[in-house]
C-alpha cells in the first residue's frame, strides 16, 4: 500500500509537500498501487564537486526518497555512489535523509576519495546492483583483439541474456550522473543482459554533457523487453517538482505492462 501522508507529516514535515507532489504523479500515471522496490544511484565522480558542494546532490536525495516511500512500505532506500570504483552507502531513511550527502560514510568528499573520482564507471555499480537483488554475475563483455589496437570488434556474448528468476516485485532504479560516459558498449550490454530480470534503470543526467549511450536508449535492439529510460535537466533547481516526478516515472508504467505479460513480475 502507498505510504500514508501522516507519516510525512509526523517524520518529515518538510518534505510532505514533495510527498504529495509525488503521490499525484503516481496516480496520473496508474501506479497508485504498484510496489516496488527502489534503488538509488549517485554519480560521485571529480564533475559532480559543484553539485554537492552548492547542496544540488542532497536536494535530489530529499526530492527522490518520497517517490521511494510510495513505492516501497519498507522506507528504506538502497542507495550506491560510484566513480571508478563503487560503494554501497547506507539506505536512505527517515532517519538519516537530511545532511544524508555530507554525513552517510562519512560523506560526499569520503566518496569521492575512496572511489577514485577522475572518472566514472557506470558498468561497476550496475553490476553491483544486479549482484545484490539477484545475486548474479553479470558476464564480462568480451571483446576481439583483431580491432584496432585491439578494440572495436565485440564478440562471444553480446547477445546473451540473464536468465530466468522467479517472478517477483518489480525493482526500479533512479542513476544521477552528470555524464562523461565511456563505457558505452558495457553498459549497453548490460542492459540487454538484464532486459529478462524485474528491473528498470531510469538514467537521470544532472547538469552534464557526453551522455553517450544513455542517450541512445530508444534504439538499443536486441532486448527481450525495453528496460530503461533516460532525461537530462540543466539542473535540480532548473525543472519544477511535480514535472520532475512525472519524467522520472513516466516510462515506468509500460514496462510493468510488458514484464506482467512476459510473466517477469
Amino acid at each position: 500500500m502507498p505510504i500514508s501522508l501522516d507519516k510525512f507529516e509526523q517524520k518529515a514535515p518538510e518534505l510532505l509537500s514533495l510527498a504529495k507532489k509525488a503521490k499525484f504523479s503516481l496516480s496520473k500515471y496508474n501506479l497508485d498501487d504498484i510496489q516496488a522496490d527502489v534503488a538509488f544511484v549517485l554519480d560521485a565522480s571529480g564533475s559532480m564537486n559543484d553539485q554537492y558542494r552548492n547542496g544540488d546532490v542532497q536536494k535530489i536525495v530529499e526530492r527522490v526518497f518520497p517517490l521511494a516511500c510510495h513505492f516501497d512500505d519498507d522506507n528504506q532506500m538502497p542507495t550506491w555512489a560510484f566513480a571508478n570504483s563503487q560503494q554501497s552507502l547506507s539506505d536512505v531513511s527517515f532517519d538519516n535523509f537530511r545532511e544524508f550527502v555530507n554525513t552517510d560514510n562519512g560523506g560526499w568528499k569520503q566518496w569521492m576519495s575512496t572511489l577514485n573520482s577522475s572518472y566514472n564507471n557506470e558498468p561497476v555499480v550496475m553490476r553491483a546492483i544486479i549482484k545484490h537483488f539477484f545475486n548474479l554475475d553479470v558476464p564480462v563483455l568480451e571483446k576481439s583483439s583483431s580491432g584496432f589496437l585491439g578494440f572495436g570488434k565485440k564478440s562471444g556474448n553480446e547477445n546473451t541474456l540473464a536468465p530466468t528468476q522467479q517472478k517477483r516485485k518489480p525493482i526500479w532504479i533512479l542513476f544521477i550522473s552528470d555524464g562523461g560516459v565511456a563505457h558505452n558498449d558495457d553498459i549497453e550490454f548490460i542492459i540487454k543482459w538484464s532486459s529478462t530480470l524485474p528491473i528498470f534503470w531510469q538514467f537521470v543526467g544532472i547538469g552534464g554533457s557526453n551522455y553517450g549511450a544513455l542517450e541512445t536508449f530508444d534504439n538499443l535492439q536486441g532486448r527481450f523487453i525495453d528496460n530503461s529510460d533516460f532525461f537530462d535537466v540543466d539542473s535540480i533547481t532548473s525543472i519544477p517538482e511535480q514535472e520532475l516526478y512525472n519524467k522520472m516515472i513516466q516510462e515506468f508504467p509500460s514496462w510493468i505492462k510488458q514484464a506482467q505479460t512476459k510473466n517477469i513480475i
